[in-house]
C-alpha cells in the first residue's frame, strides 16, 4: 500500500553571511522556504510555484525550477529542502538581482514583499502558503540585516 506524502510547507529565518566585494562578511538573516516531507515516502517530482510580490506589482509569478538552484526535485522521507528566497528572487528576477549587483544587499532593506508558494508532488497532493516579509537593518546593530516574516 503506498502512502500519501503530505508535504508541509513553512518559511522561517536562517543567519548567513552575504560577501560582495567591499562588504564580505555582511550578517543577514535571510527567509527560507522549507518543504518538509514528514511521511515514511519520499515525495518525487516536487514542483514548485512561486509569486512573490512587492506592493501590488509581482516580480515572480511563476514554476521555480529547483534544480537550477542546486535543488533536487525529489523529498526524501523525513527530510526537508530549504530555498532562500533573497538567492532565487536574486537568480530569477532581472531588477532584483541588477539592483543588488549594483547597490549590494542594502537594496533590499524596507522593501515589503508578499511571498506565496503553492506546490505538487507526482501524488497530486498540493500544499500552499502566503507570508509577508521585510529585510530591515537591525535596531541593536545597524550592521545586521533582519527579517520578519508574518503570515499574509
Amino acid at each position: 500500500m503506498t502512502e500519501t506524502v503530505h508535504i508541509q510547507i513553512s518559511l522561517e529565518r536562517r543567519p548567513v553571511t552575504l560577501h560582495y566585494p567591499g562588504a564580505d562578511g555582511v550578517q543577514f538573516h535571510d527567509a527560507v522556504l522549507v518543504l518538509s516531507n514528514p511521511t515514511g515516502e519520499a515525495a518525487r517530482d516536487v514542483g514548485l510555484h512561486l509569486r512573490v510580490l512587492q506592493g501590488d506589482a509581482p516580480l515572480l509569478d511563476g514554476p521555480v525550477d529547483l534544480s537550477a538552484l542546486g535543488c533536487q526535485t525529489e523529498i526524501a522521507a523525513g527530510e526537508a529542502l530549504r530555498l532562500s528566497v533573497f538567492r532565487t528572487l536574486q537568480h530569477h528576477v532581472r531588477g532584483f538581482g541588477s539592483k543588488v549587483n549594483m547597490f549590494g544587499y542594502k537594496a533590499v532593506l524596507n522593501w515589503t514583499f508578499r511571498v506565496e508558494a503553492s506546490l505538487s508532488a507526482d501524488q497530486g497532493e498540493h500544499r500552499s502558503g502566503a507570508w509577508k516579509v521585510e529585510w530591515h537593518p537591525s535596531a541593536g546593530d545597524p550592521a545586521l540585516v533582519e527579517v520578519d516574516i508574518a503570515p499574509a
